[in-house]
């Protein structure tokens, strides 16, 4: 009885989101209230919230509720040429903010960052982490700042070391890389490198998403003129609710249009 209960009241919602009685962005009953309405347990209400969450149809956000989820993903552009602004080095255009102080830590390196640095697992690395997106807008419907990205630049120690700016919570003017230009000279060199993983209880809480949802990782590894890498920027977002591209792809030499005639 109860499964077959928590089918149609599943059922139901689904149907509601498939047609358009709850728009993305509405907000669902509490579970309370919905209970009520189909004469159940709470606890049935919550599970029939955390299935349709599994299934990318809601989110919880914290302080406003299950709200639905816009199935229309929304393209973060992509490009493969590097730009510049006052603010310094431009690797995506996007309208999102800074929300929030950045957030310093130095900790033992992680395998990825380890193999993308040329560091050994335990070497210490000073991080600079930051959340970017929407923020509250009520007249757009947005009562609460929007989180869309966590922003994090892993520096190895040995570069800290003989530039300290990098641990100080600016570097204006100007990026923490243009100050790596400056002392080491330029031209730095990038390399990207992309991956999909589930969202760990960090980026869960700062994306406002569900731990274990996916995520998409942009790694950005920064090189000096010798090779040796010295910056990883990741960019991190919700796989529920951006997808990466358009992204231009120029033709190569053996691509060109028309094709040269044969000999």
């Amino acid at each position: 009885m109860g499964s077959d209960l928590r089918r149609a009241v599943a059922d139901e919602l689904r149907r509601a989101i498939g047609v358009g009685e709850l728009p993305p962005g509405a907000t669902l009953p509490t579970a309370e209230d919905l209970a009520a309405t189909w004469n159940t347990s709470r606890w049935l209400i919550t599970n029939v919230y955390n299935d349709l969450q599994d299934e990318g149809l809601v989110r919880v956000v914290k302080r406003v509720g299950t709200i639905v989820i816009d199935q229309r993903r929304e393209n973060l552009p992509r490009s493969s040429m590097v730009s510049r602004d006052v603010s310094g080095y431009v690797f995506e255009s996007t309208p999102w903010k800074q929300l929030g102080e950045i957030e310093l830590r130095r900790a033992p390196v992680r395998t990825t960052m380890a193999d993308l640095l040329d560091l050994k697992l335990g070497d210490e690395v000073v991080s600079r982490k930051q959340v970017l997106g929407l923020a509250a807008d009520r007249s757009a419907g947005r009562t609460q700042p929007d989180p869309m990205q966590i922003v994090t630049s892993t520096l190895p120690n040995w570069i800290v070391a003989q530039l300290p700016v990098l641990a100080e919570s600016t570097t204006a003017p100007g990026s923490v890389l243009d100050r790596i230009e400056e002392s080491f000279g330029g031209p730095l060199t990038w390399t990207n490198l992309v991956g999909a993983e589930r969202a760990n209880r960090v980026e869960a809480h700062c994306l406002n998403v569900r731990a274990g949802s996916p995520v998409l990782h942009v790694h950005t590894t920064t090189r000096l003129r010798d090779g040796r890498p010295v910056e990883v920027t990741t960019r991190t977002v919700s796989g529920d609710r951006l997808r990466l591209g358009p992204t231009p792809l120029p033709r190569g030499e053996s691509a060109v249009w028309p094709p040269p005639s044969a000999p």
